[in-house]
C-alpha cells in the first residue's frame, strides 16, 4: 500500500505550482549546500550510468571519459561532506530524550550519518596522505555506516507513514506531500547501497552497476527537488 500511494500522481504543490522556476529561487537553491549536493549526486550517478552503458557496448574510451567526470564530482561531494556531521549532531540534540520509537530511530539514523560522513572525511584525507589511515578501510567503514543510515531512515519513513493513517484527511494529505518524496529518495538510496554491502557477507548476492546508478540518480533528483520545494 505504501508504494502504491508513492506511485500515485503528485499533488499540485509538488508538481511546481507553488514552486515556480525563477531566478531568485534558483540562486537561493544553489546557495544551499544540500541543494548543490543533491543536484550533483543526481548528475554524478547519471554519469555512472553512462559509464556502465558505454562499457556494456564496448565503447571503453567513451566510458573512461564519463568515469573521470563522475570521479571529479565524487571528489566535490566528499569535500562538501566536511562539517556535515555537526548538523546531524544538532538534530540529535534537538530530539532530547526520545519520546517514542520514531524519536529513537531518528537518533540512530543521525548517529550512523555522523559515522558515515566522518568515515568519508577520513578516507578523503587519507587518500591524499594528509592522514595516515588506510583509505580502503575508511571507505569500507563509511559504506557500512551509510547502509545502516539509509536502512534506519527507510524504517523511520515507514513509521511516519503508519502515523499518517491515524490523522484526519487534511493533516494526512499535508504531511504526505513531503513524506512521499522522502520515501522515494530513501527507498532508492537503500536499493543503491544494499546489494554491495550484502555481497560482503553473501558472495552470491548479485549487484548491477547500471541499476545502482539509476537508483542514485532518482535519489539525488528527488532530494534536490525536495530542497527546491523548501526554497523561496
Amino acid at each position: 500500500q505504501v508504494f502504491c500511494d508513492l506511485c500515485t500522481k503528485l499533488p499540485p504543490a509538488a508538481m511546481g505550482e507553488l514552486a515556480p522556476v525563477t531566478l531568485d529561487r534558483t540562486v537561493a537553491f544553489l546557495e544551499k549546500s544540500d541543494g548543490r549536493d543533491k543536484f550533483v549526486k543526481a548528475l554524478q550517478n547519471f554519469l555512472k550510468y553512462l559509464v556502465w552503458m558505454y562499457a556494456a557496448k564496448g565503447q571503453k574510451d567513451t566510458s573512461k571519459i564519463y568515469k573521470k567526470l563522475a570521479s571529479s564530482l565524487s571528489e566535490y561531494r566528499s569535500i562538501n561532506k566536511f562539517g556535515k556531521p555537526f548538523k546531524a549532531l544538532k538534530d540529535i540534540r534537538s530530539v532530547g530524550n526520545p519520546g517514542d520509537i520514531a524519536d529513537t530511530m531518528d537518533v540512530v539514523t543521525n548517529t550512523f550519518d555522523i559515522i558515515y560522513k566522518l568515515g568519508d572525511n577520513l578516507e578523503f584525507l587519507s587518500k591524499y596522505k594528509i592522514l595516515g589511515f588506510n583509505p580502503e578501510a575508511m571507505e569500507r567503514n563509511s559504506k557500512a555506516a551509510q547502509l545502516w543510515c539509509y536502512l534506519t531512515q527507510f524504517l523511520l519513513d515507514l513509521i511516519e507513514y503508519a502515523k499518517l493513517q491515524k490523522m484526519d484527511a487534511e493533516q494526512r494529505e499535508k504531511k504526505w506531500k513531503k513524506l512521499r518524496l522522502d520515501l522515494l529518495k530513501d527507498t532508492t538510496d537503500l536499493l543503491r547501497v544494499a546489494p554491495p554491502y550484502i555481497q560482503r557477507y553473501v558472495p552470491a548476492m548479485p549487484t548491477h552497476d547500471g541499476f545502482a546508478a539509476i537508483m542514485g540518480t532518482i535519489a539525488g533528483a528527488t532530494g534536490a527537488y525536495g530542497v527546491w520545494l523548501k526554497t523561496k
